[in-house]
């Protein structure tokens, strides 16, 4: 960060930019400005003494150029414009003894952020605004005041209004084009209950219970039809899913009737429950301490980085290792964008133990859950396929078959007639009366 001779230098040069070298500063110039940028400068300096803290002023500048970036003093010897040598931190040695000029080609910003950075954080900032705004996401509390601020100081003047706003929204006066429109931003999903306001003032609740490794009160309801009520969590983590907006508070409950031990299954491990946002009615703070101790703590937490996707399962419920064929054409597609924590591709003898072709595009995936991995399959549409381990194999061949008696049916799981899976209580009122001609052709097929 600039001192505050850097500073007051750097403004009172600000007011050369745009003018002609001829018109910038001389030496006595800033010498008769002295008071205004020199601290403690004494009346009695004299012109040689002033020339050296001048000097040491410009090269303490130089030395912060990553600050000021193309914001650097140049000087005038009346014929060129002449830049310091960076990597040297000095102006070359021949303009000794010349009558210079001093100023500067671009306007200074007394910012303790530089500039151009600023005008980066800026436009960063506009962007994760529109996304957490558009998915409801937790986020910072002031997020209005914030923009402001960053507004003020690194917006741009409009064209027309004079007002200071966002540099990606000023359309170039040639093509009518605006940068705000280049970054177009897709969702898979979008959650329609979460308020952001309630999410922004639970999450000021959660961080200070967070931080204290003190308990959460929740008021939950877990579907519409449930009567809500209010546990104490121990907090983990938050976890916050891009693909269809979903938020989840994930933490440990204490055994029934008790503030001071958590409820443990057979194993002795702590259990964990998962918390929809979205389900929150109300939460606050409590003074009860964590009941988790710190390896448990961190236990549970790699327990929520580790599971892929967005299903938590238990370590027993984890697939070690899954081999999968694709197409080329969706090959490329996980190539750039991977929905798997930990995958591989294989080559070599390990194609030839999976009875494959050189050619074929096999991967090795690791540690994933058989949701997960289910649901990427159907998503493929058919370009990719388990290869093993056979028990994998006939899980997700089950989903599939599920899934197509389902759609011949007309009816969703738990409601239709699909054998080796139970039906919700009162299926058989849920059920359409007769089903479209069309229906049995589709059953027939499959």
């Amino acid at each position: 960060m600039l001192d505050t001779n850097q500073r007051r230098l750097m403004q009172i040069l600000n007011r050369t930019v745009g003018k002609h070298p001829s018109q910038w500063l001389s030496r006595r110039d800033l010498y008769e400005e002295r008071n205004n940028f020199l601290i403690d400068c004494p009346d009695s300096l004299t012109h040689q003494a002033f020339s050296m803290r001048l000097t040491c002023v410009l090269r303490g500048l130089l030395k912060r150029a990553h600050e000021i970036i193309d914001c650097l003093p140049v000087l005038y010897d009346g014929i060129n414009v002449i830049e310091a040598n960076l990597e040297m931190k000095k102006w070359p040695t021949d303009v000794s003894g010349q009558t210079l000029r001093y100023g500067l080609l671009k306007e200074y910003h007394d910012d303790d952020l530089p500039y151009p950075i600023g005008q980066s954080v800026y436009d960063m900032f506009i962007e994760y605004r529109n996304v957490i705004e558009y998915l409801n996401l937790p986020t910072c509390h002031d997020i209005l005041a914030i923009e402001e601020k960053l507004e003020a100081k690194f917006g741009i003047k409009s064209p027309t209004t004079g007002v200071k706003v966002d540099p990606m929204t000023i359309r170039d006066r040639a093509s009518g084009r605006r940068l705000r429109d280049l970054v177009v931003l897709k969702f898979e999903g979008r959650p329609t209950t979460r308020c952001a306001e309630t999410a922004n003032r639970f999450m000021k609740v959660i961080k200070s219970c967070y931080l204290k490794g003190n308990l959460l009160s929740v008021f939950y309801q877990p579907k519409r039809t449930s009567r809500p009520a209010w546990h104490l969590v121990d907090i983990v983590a938050v976890v916050a899913s891009y693909k269809n907006g979903a938020v989840y508070l994930h933490g440990a409950l204490p055994e029934k009737g008790s503030k001071s031990k958590p409820w443990r299954n057979q194993e002795g491990v702590p259990n964990s429950m998962h918390l929809k946002f979205d389900r929150i009615i109300d939460m606050k703070e409590t003074r009860n301490a964590s009941f988790l101790s710190q390896a448990e703590f961190g236990a549970m937490y790699s327990d929520v980085v580790r599971n892929d996707g967005l299903f938590q399962v238990s370590k027993e419920a984890i697939i070690p290792e899954v081999f999968v064929k694709v197409t080329p054409d969706y090959g490329r597609y996980l190539d750039e964008s991977m929905p798997f924590l930990q995958a591989e591709h294989v080559t070599g003898a390990k194609l030839a133990e999976l009875k494959q072709p050189d050619q074929a595009i096999c991967l090795r995936i690791l540690g994933t859950n058989i949701q997960h991995l289910t649901n990427e399959v159907f998503r493929s549409r058919g370009q990719m396929v388990v290869l093993m381990p056979d028990s994998v194999v006939g899980l997700v061949a089950k989903e599939l078959v599920a899934a197509a008696s389902c759609q011949a049916q007309f009816e969703p799981l738990g409601i239709a007639t699909v054998e080796g899976f139970v039906q919700i209580e009162g299926a058989m009122k849920m059920r359409a009366e007769s089903l479209p001609p069309i229906g049995v052709s589709i059953a027939q097929d499959c």
